[in-house]
């Protein structure tokens, strides 16, 4: 890794060679923007363990420091969660930038790529530089830091290897229309903790992953997209050598690294076409994820997936009426490693009807089928799980328009149904009905609004049947020219199981809004939970949460 961190510092030291004040015996403008937030929360609980702590803190931030033509984007988050998450909390970063070109130094996260190197976080230095039709992008640092293993502690966490990388994109290409060639390379270090905890199967791992993006704008309303990544994912670095390996469609990795015995071999590949007009939008689209794919430098997603769908968007009757479609379906066990296989088709219709500008109407309906069908032949059935779930709703909204005093009410409904047959026998179904209206009054003049809220659900199990009722009703009141805002809402809920009373909850919340200054805002939440439990097998309890925060805008 000798030679990644040489490059980070060279083109640092170049970034900063280049500022070049004084050439032109003229002071640059200097000019601070952003926001800088300092949060606070506490919190209590009786009748039940507390499920958080009674006191943190947050600084969030993203100051902009601008020195002329140069940016300097300033990302911080920092908090006593530190002590919680054993993988760090803690971030601080600067990305300075000029024209074509942008350096990063501390915690920064590229984004090359949805498969190969999508937004993992790198604690270290990198850059990205966009001279013409040039694309190149560097980043070196820490991905993961070192936690010891501590068989005597009764926090909840995995030990983990210290684990550093670099990854590089070189491409071609403006916004609509290029190509990337993307490179990454990560290893643990195995001295980095005291010992190897392999009872919890914490092993040291590495991986070298390549990958193409690119997008195209095929035609002036036609787009195209693709992602491919090829990934060689080392479970134990200790392994010994493979002996005359296949590597397939991986031989473009071969001259980078050894395959081991623990190596696999997996690819991903994701790809979409796309027609777009103002009113009329089409496409296509199909991804393919081998089973266990993963790169050091992407976040989890779905794996062993085969997707194909289509989608569809129209905007009608002069932009009143907007209808999207989405038609699709996907399978499991690519390689039929599995005893099942999981076919699943998907189809989705959505509605809006906007009459006048302070009005709507919104009608959807979702269809899912799952089918889990036999991939092995001494299973007896040809299908072990079928289950279909059928989603239909709707929702209006209107907004008297009157200048003193406007009406808004919002009324929504939807109904689910759930059909699911195992080892084709007797048919167990679970229905849902939701059921929400609002009336709000609002005193433009007084700035003034209040009104009722309901929410019902019914939801009806095999042998149990779950009913919430929840009224609310809202206050809110403005103050000194919309400088302070104060709100109070008072919730309960009423919750029968099998027709019988089970608990009765109250939420009383209380907010505050004051803008002080232009370049000052605070505000406040309270939050009270009651419990009364009516059943022996639930406890009775209660909490009381608070937030403050106070937000300086640059």
């Amino acid at each position: 890794m000798k030679y990644p961190k040489i490059l980070s510092v060279a083109f640092l030291f170049l970034f900063l060679s280049s500022l070049g004040f004084g050439q032109d015996n003229k002071t640059p403008e200097v000019k601070l923007s952003g926001n800088l937030s300092i949060i606070t929360q506490f919190y209590n609980a009786n009748g039940i363990p507390d499920r958080r702590d009674p006191f943190t803190w947050q600084i969030v931030g993203s100051p902009r420091l601008s020195i002329g033509k140069f940016n300097i984007p300033i990302r911080l988050l920092t908090g006593n969660y530190e002590n919680k998450f054993r993988q760090q909390f803690n971030r601080f970063g600067l990305s300075p930038e000029i024209e074509w070109a942008k350096f990063h130094i501390g915690h920064h996260s590229p984004d090359y790529s949805r498969i190969v190197v999508g937004g993992q976080p790198f604690l270290g230095a990198g850059f990205e530089i966009n001279p013409s039709l040039l694309r190149l992008g560097f980043s070196y640092g820490r991905l993961q830091r070192a936690i010891e293993p501590d068989s005597t502690s009764t926090e909840l966490f995995r030990p983990s290897f210290s684990r550093t990388g670099y990854t590089m994109k070189i491409g071609v290409g403006k916004k609509n229309n290029y190509i990337d060639f993307i490179f990454l390379k990560a290893s643990d270090r195995v001295e980095s903790i005291a010992y190897i905890p392999e009872d919890e199967g914490i092993l040291p791992e590495s991986n070298t992953a390549f990958g193409i993006t690119t997008s195209q704008r095929i035609a002036k309303k036609v787009f195209f997209k693709f992602d491919f990544g090829l990934s060689a994912y080392t479970r134990d670095t200790r392994s010994t050598e493979l002996e005359d390996p296949d590597f397939g469609a991986h031989v473009l990795l071969k001259p980078f690294f050894t395959p081991l015995t623990s190596t696999q071999f997996v690819k991903a590949f994701k790809g979409s076409l796309e027609y777009r007009d103002r009113k009329v939008a089409l496409g296509v689209g199909y991804d393919r994820v081998d089973p266990d794919y993963q790169t050091m430098a992407t976040y989890y997603f779905r794996d062993d997936v085969e997707r194909a769908y289509i989608f569809t968007k129209f905007k009608l009757a002069k932009n009143k009426v907007t209808l999207n479609t989405r038609l699709g379906g996907e399978r499991n066990n690519l390689y039929s490693l599995k005893l099942t296989q999981n076919i699943r088709w998907i189809g989705n219709i959505n509605l809006l009807f906007r009459p006048t500008r302070t009005s709507s109407i919104n009608l959807f309906y979702t269809n899912h089928q799952l089918n889990v069908v036999k991939d092995r032949e001494y299973l007896n059935d040809s299908t072990e799980i079928k289950q279909v779930l059928n989603n239909i709703g709707g929702n209006v909204f209107y907004l008297s328009p009157g200048k003193t005093i406007k009406h808004q009410t919002n009324v929504g409904a939807s109904y689910q149904i759930s059909d699911q047959s195992i080892n084709l026998g007797e048919d167990q179904q679970v229905t849902s009905i939701n059921l929400n209206a609002s009336y709000i009054v609002k005193l433009v003049s007084a700035n003034f609004s209040f009104g009722p809220r309901l929410n019902y659900n019914n939801s009806k199990f095999p042998g149990i049947t779950v009913a919430r009722l929840s009224p609310e009703f809202e206050i809110t009141k403005g103050f000194g020219d919309n400088k302070v805002f104060m709100s109070a809402f008072f919730s309960t809920t009423i919750l029968n199981q099998n027709s019988s009373l089970s608990a009765n909850i109250m939420r009383p919340r209380f907010q505050f809004r004051w803008k002080a200054h232009r370049h000052f805002s605070l505000a406040m939440n309270l939050l009270y939970f009651n419990y009364n439990s009516k059943v022996i097998e639930r406890p009775s309890f209660n909490e009381l949460q608070g937030t403050v925060k106070g937000t300086v805008r640059f």
